[in-house]
């Protein structure tokens, strides 16, 4: 039986590798070598006894002179000042390079790479080459964080030394409505109640947050494990931080929002949203080697209710966006993946009845807000075509 099901196993990876090097050839690629110039080291730096940064901010630069003043600025002004700051120019045609070289002049701690145009995770796995703090905090260039970020951060981190990471709660702005509905999502994805010390196993499988913006992770975990962003279409954070989490115990969540998320046309998020459909199949690829990953390290057990949540999350994205395109292409990849999967650490049942029943229970949440009559406080509560009635024993009152 073992037998039978190694080789179903390998079929299935074969069916895989086959889809993606038809369809991806290039994922997973980084020429963060090939396309680096130069670096311009922090001035501090030029000497031997130079202090050793508390934390290293990394920050990917890509055509945001508009914004990256402001980011720059919110990181100068931590109320901690023992910090480098690593700018990593990705190739930007406008004068954010120039912006760059004007604040190096008037803050010894910054540093900037510059480098030819390579994409987000390109960028920040050449600023990992740089980092000299054992701390490491990811912002994105059109962002900005709290003047207490980096005290809060480390005054916990260096409190406790079984913490891996720190969390914060965002702050979503914009000034377009057209993402107030992301902005709120956001916002609720990282504004839970969760304060303290977890446990980072239980965490995971209850509060979903691959982002690695809010976050500050430890050098030690990130080089010993050789922990690197994957350049792919989607889903980069995600790879990085599932990798992360395998070597990690216990994180310390902070509900206080320290970070500020800008949503707007030319973000990056917006940016992977105009890709076509059948790069969100990407996300296959990313769980394929994230559950291969757990495997090796032989965590799948420990991490099952966090990892199939996810790959049920993962499958209804794609077959969401991409059923007028690539459906028949998703399709595939998904049975290929659950032959691979074991069914001793993940519910098959469950996962396949989530994608299956996800067009329904959008449908189905749709018309109760048309139509729908239910019990309160002893009254009946109609809503027809959106129009909440109270109906109570001789009385009926519009709300």
């Amino acid at each position: 039986m073992k037998e039978k099901n190694n080789k179903k196993k390998e079929k299935a990876l074969r069916k895989i590798d086959k889809i993606q090097r038809k369809y991806f050839p290039n994922y997973g690629e980084d020429k963060t070598r090939d396309q680096f110039k130069s670096y311009t080291p922090a001035r501090e730096y030029e000497k031997e006894e130079a202090q050793v940064p508390d934390i290293s901010f990394i920050v990917p630069i890509y055509n945001r002179a508009i914004f990256l003043p402001k980011c720059l600025d919110s990181i100068l002004n931590q109320t901690h000042k023992n910090f480098e700051l690593i700018c990593v120019n990705d190739g930007s045609t406008d004068n954010s390079l120039e912006i760059l070289r004007e604040y190096a002049k008037r803050d010894a701690r910054i540093s900037i790479v510059d480098k030819e145009n390579g994409g987000g995770a390109s960028a920040r796995n050449c600023g990992l080459e740089y980092m000299h703090a054992p701390l490491i905090s990811f912002i994105d260039s059109d962002d900005w964080i709290d003047e207490k970020f980096a005290e809060y951060a480390i005054l916990e981190m260096n409190k406790d030394a079984s913490l891996s990471y720190f969390c914060c709660g965002v702050q979503g702005v914009t000034n377009d409505e057209e993402f107030l509905s992301d902005i709120k999502h956001y916002e609720m994805l990282h504004r839970k109640n969760i304060n303290g010390k977890q446990k980072v196993n239980e965490i995971l499988a209850r509060y979903v947050s691959h982002e690695v913006w809010n976050k500050v992770f430890r050098k030690s975990i990130i080089e010993e494990n050789k922990i690197r962003f994957n350049s792919s279409p989607r889903g980069t954070d995600l790879l990085f931080f599932y990798k992360y989490c395998a070597h990690s115990q216990f994180a310390y969540y902070c509900n206080e929002r320290l970070y500020f998320y800008l949503r707007h046309a030319d973000s990056l998020v917006s940016i992977s949203q105009k890709l076509s459909p059948h790069m969100l199949l990407v996300l296959f690829l990313l769980f394929k080697d994230i559950y291969l990953y757990y495997e090796k390290l032989g965590l799948l057990s420990e991490y099952k209710d966090a990892l199939a949540q996810d790959y049920c999350n993962c499958t209804n994205t794609v077959f969401f966006y991409v059923r007028k395109h690539n459906k028949k292409i998703s399709l595939k990849l998904h049975k290929a993946f659950l032959d691979i999967l074991d069914e001793r650490y993940f519910d098959i049942v469950a996962i396949e009845e989530s994608v299956n029943t996800y067009p329904s229970k959008s449908f189905s949440r749709f018309m109760k807000r048309l139509f729908s009559v239910t019990r309160e406080d002893n009254n009946k509560i109609a809503i027809l075509c959106g129009l909440k009635i109270v109906l109570k024993k001789g009385n009926m009152s519009k709300v």
